[in-house]
């Protein structure tokens, strides 16, 4: 049996018995599409017992020791029962998080064979069923499986393409030929048919079974606090948990970084992002954040008299302004010599602006990156915070500028400050602020 790796063709053939290859042969390529090993001996004798041998010996694609590859009816059942062999190999190899996808796409496939009337259903199906339960811990399922796309693939059935598309087409096939003995060949001259078998490739990608969540890590007074309320809402301990420790991070995240080697220090904050169905209980595991939302508005009620007499403060101050530089422009163009103090006393005035009073501003939504910059100048510990992350990734900022604002919230998160340069309003510098994000 000559066995090529899946990604050649069958590059040289010989026409001459005492040769093994000929590496100056033009290239020969058939098409079975990832079938595997096919065995073209075994369905050339399964042939001659049906007594089918002298219609096998015409129209041949190309002649290997007389055994052959025919165009016509028999070729297309010879495809088909390639085609099962394969079905069945990849049944019974594939691996775990592919096992229902390569049943019900195999069954299909294998199906539409026999609906067309290249494969015997019978024999068919209970090939695949066979592979299925020898690689499954859930026959019931496994079996389901394999049963529910035969019939799919049953409703179309599938003729394979005629012989010159496949001779023409990229596919590749694996002949298996009886040769005479070969000449002995260079043992110096290497190639890449050593091996007869080929293993099928590893995923890159392999789902997992989740691990336990990490409970025990907590301290006692949030563990314990964690698991009451996962109790009570009947929520998964790994989004309750994820809640609480982003709402303790955002109200220490103002009062302490943390250090966790030498020369590697930053802010406590937390990015945190729970992927959960609908129904998983997401709304009713985000209310450890409830008491910072009260926390804000209690604040804001108490400092909203503060706010009112900044308000009147600041209207009194930019009135004085207003008239200063009014009483410079006109001393400039009379030349007035008392300029220097009217330039003096708008200097003082700019040293004595009202200062606002610090109104809490915990959490935001939807936002634009520019208002948030600004809302933590004022206060400069929040939280971007929602139990539907659509209402954060497809706000406004996301449409417009996504990688600017993913950016500028990374810089947040490592405790860098912001330049914000703008040419037709103030310039400013964001720094020492700290930002997580639920």
């Amino acid at each position: 049996m000559l066995c090529l790796p899946r990604s050649q063709c069958l590059p040289e053939v010989s026409h001459d018995p005492s040769a093994y290859l000929n590496l100056e042969a033009s290239p020969i390529v058939s098409a079975v599409e990832d079938l595997g090993e096919i065995d073209l001996g075994d369905l050339s004798s399964q042939a001659n017992q049906e007594g089918n041998a002298d219609r096998l010996k015409t129209k041949s694609l190309f002649d290997l020791s007389k055994h052959t590859i025919f165009d016509g009816s028999r070729s297309k059942q010879m495809y088909a029962i390639a085609v099962l062999d394969s079905a069945v190999k990849k049944i019974r190899s594939a691996q775990l998080g592919e096992k229902h996808k390569t049943r019900l796409c195999q069954g299909r496939l294998v199906g539409g064979l026999v609906a067309a009337g290249h494969l015997n259903e019978a024999e068919a199906l209970s090939q695949l069923v066979a592979a299925a339960l020898a690689n499954t811990d859930n026959a019931s399922g496994a079996e389901k499986d394999v049963r529910d796309g035969f019939e799919d693939g049953k409703k179309s059935p599938v003729d394979p393409p005629p012989m010159e598309e496949r001779a023409s087409s990229d596919l590749v096939v694996k002949i298996a030929k009886q040769l005479p003995p070969p000449t002995p060949v260079d043992t110096t001259t290497t190639t890449d048919n050593d091996d007869d078998d080929w293993a099928d490739p590893e995923p890159l990608i392999v789902k997992t079974d989740p691990k336990p969540y990490p409970i025990e890590s907590l301290p006692p007074i949030i563990k314990d606090a964690v698991l009451e309320v996962a109790e009570f809402v009947q929520a998964p301990v790994p989004i309750v948990a994820s809640s609480a420790l982003a709402a303790i991070a955002t109200v220490a995240q103002g009062h302490f970084d943390v250090r966790r080697a030498e020369g590697l220090s930053g802010p406590i904050s937390l990015f945190c992002l729970a992927i959960a169905d609908s129904g998983d209980r997401k709304t009713s595991a985000a209310r450890f954040s409830k008491t910072i939302q009260q926390h804000e508005k209690n604040e804001r009620e108490r400092l909203a008299p503060e706010w009112k007499k900044y308000q009147g403060l600041m209207d009194s101050w930019e009135s004085k302004r207003q008239g200063l530089k009014q009483k410079l422009r006109q001393q400039q163009q009379k030349e007035d010599p008392n300029v220097d103090e009217t330039e003096d006393e708008l200097v003082e005035l700019q040293q004595s602006q009202p200062e606002p009073p610090r109104m809490p501003r915990w959490q935001y939504q939807d936002f634009t990156i520019e208002a948030l910059s600004k809302g933590m100048m004022g206060w400069p510990a929040a939280v971007i915070e929602s139990d539907e992350s659509g209402s954060v990734f497809g706000g406004y900022s996301m449409r417009e500028a996504a990688m600017k604002v993913l950016a500028d919230l990374n810089r947040f998160w490592d405790g860098k400050p912001i330049h914000v340069d703008r040419r037709q309003s103030e310039s400013y510098l964001i720094d020492g602020v700290r930002l997580s994000v639920s």
